[in-house]
């Protein structure tokens, strides 16, 4: 096992480069890099099994449900228009909002 301590950008060259086999990260900080560099470059990315996924989320305090409440109801505006399919591809290349 090799530690790399220079971030993703330096695992993604050293994988791109032969230098280490893998790296592990989070999926969507890897469709953000490659979108945002245009690049493929030899790189491909492997989810993991359903089973295995970790799902992420909005944080809110702690019985502010006005504020949840608000935030719920535009996610579902923003769905329901599209807007977060077309903001996903935007940042990501993909549609990640399903």
């Amino acid at each position: 096992m090799v530690s790399v301590e220079g971030g993703l950008g330096q695992e993604m060259a050293l994988v791109a480069q032969g230098g280490i086999d893998f790296t592990l990260n989070d999926r969507l900080a890897v469709l953000y890099y490659q979108k945002k560099l245009n690049s493929n470059d030899k790189i491909q990315v492997i989810d993991l099994p359903e089973e295995s996924k970790v799902c992420a989320g909005f944080i809110v305090r702690k019985g502010d449900e006005e504020k949840l409440k608000k935030l719920n109801q535009a996610l579902t505006e923003l769905k329901k228009e599209g807007k977060l399919a077309i903001i996903s591809k935007q940042f990501f290349g993909v549609d990640i909002s399903e």
